[in-house]
């Protein structure tokens, strides 16, 4: 057995838990010009697509191109990533929206109500806390 599975062993992890590890830790932490998979991004997806929404993103594509745009190009997400979001801050009161004509073609246009700016009030302090604790745990390392 090598120094890591010996380490791995020692934390009681099995072989299938450390490359689950591995594979999780490789995701999240993708390198420079690595984009970022949908799945990393969830608890915090609602909180990033309230905040372009409220700064201006009104339709599904405006949204997904300033995600991308803000994130350097990390935050490539498809459709099948947004839109279920988007029916999500809907349903639960965060957005509403209205069909919009724009060009001769029709597309859904979102707003942020009340609900969903006290929502992002509430997402930025929870994110601000876990950002600081994480902050605290790397920097004792």
């Amino acid at each position: 057995m090598n120094q890591v599975g010996e380490e791995a062993a020692a934390l009681g992890l099995t072989s299938r838990t450390l490359k689950q590890f591995v594979l999780d830790y490789l995701q999240a932490h993708p390198r420079e010009g690595d984009v970022m998979k949908g799945d990393v991004l969830k608890g915090h997806l609602e909180m990033l697509v309230l905040v372009v929404v409220r700064d201006g993103a009104t339709y599904g594509y405006a949204i997904i191109e300033e995600l991308r745009t803000r994130s350097h190009g990390s935050f490539d997400l498809p459709e099948g990533t947004i839109y279920p979001a988007l029916h999500r801050l809907e349903k639960g009161g965060a957005l509403k929206s209205r069909w919009q004509e724009v060009g001769g073609r029709c597309r859904r246009e979102y707003s942020v109500t009340l609900t969903g700016r006290r929502l992002l009030a509430a997402r930025r302090r929870e994110w601000s806390a876990f950002a600081g604790a994480v902050t605290g745990v790397l920097g004792a390392s």
